[in-house]
């Protein structure tokens, strides 16, 4: 300092130049003249980034990103709010989303299934909470399980071929159904899948013509469903000869 005062006017004395300078500046502008970079402030954080939400029985999976700007101070966590209408959400206090650090997904539990969840997320940093991300939605559901029974199968005969018809079961087992499968035999108790003829490879229909059959022969069928959790339970044994 006694260098840099003694540049400008050898004559004045340090303590009276250097408290000039103080007066005339603010300590911004004093800290850039005197060479030394000044500090801004930190400010909370941007919005978290891309926040997503998928169902699960009795949870939701929720994901994001970082925000575009910290403010200024290193995040030092992350909230989850959480609602049952777009526009009220609350801290998460407790489950697989409350108390987070910094991590970018988390599982939302003890939800109950059918009922539709909204959330949002925010980041803290040393300046306090941030903006809120952009609001997401999940319904979680129960896993599906396999279909109920097809209903009220019933048979009739023609030459060489045999006419069946069927309802749909009473549940999908919480899946769509996506095709039925004829088991057909020739005793009550042994009956096995339809590979051939007008009754195999179905879509969801409920009506087929079971063909090339041997007239006098008694055959028995049922009809089972099938989604994506497997093939469901049997219909009714329902009988016809050609």
């Amino acid at each position: 300092m006694r260098i840099l005062v003694s540049k400008f006017h050898p004559a004045i004395p340090e303590r009276l130049f250097v408290g000039a300078i103080v007066r005339a500046f603010s300590v911004g502008t004093l800290l850039t003249f005197l060479g030394v970079a000044s500090i801004a402030a930190a400010t909370v954080p941007s919005a978290p980034q891309n926040l997503q939400a998928s169902p699960d029985d009795g949870k939701n999976y929720l994901g994001w990103q970082a925000p575009s700007s910290n403010g200024g101070a290193a995040i030092t966590r992350y909230r989850v709010f959480r609602g049952t209408t777009s526009s009220n959400q609350t801290l998460v206090t407790s489950g697989g989303c409350a108390n987070l650090g910094v991590i970018f997904a988390c599982t939302d539990t003890g939800l109950t299934n059918g009922q539709k969840y909204y959330y949002f997320v925010s980041a803290d940093n040393s300046a306090g909470t941030g903006a809120p991300s952009n609001v997401v939605s999940a319904t979680p559901l129960a896993s599906a399980s396999v279909p109920g029974p097809p209903q009220n199968l019933q048979a009739s005969p023609d030459d060489g071929k045999n006419y069946l018809g069927w309802q749909a079961p009473s549940s999908n087992g919480g899946a769509a159904i996506t095709r039925y499968r004829v088991f057909r035999g020739t005793t009550s108790s042994n009956q096995t899948l339809v590979t051939s003829g007008g009754c195999a490879n179905l879509g969801v229909i409920f009506a087929c013509t079971d063909t090339g059959l041997t007239n006098g022969q008694k055959y028995y069928y049922f009809v089972s469903a099938d989604n994506s959790a497997g093939t469901g339970a049997p219909s009714n044994v329902v009988s016809a000869t050609p």
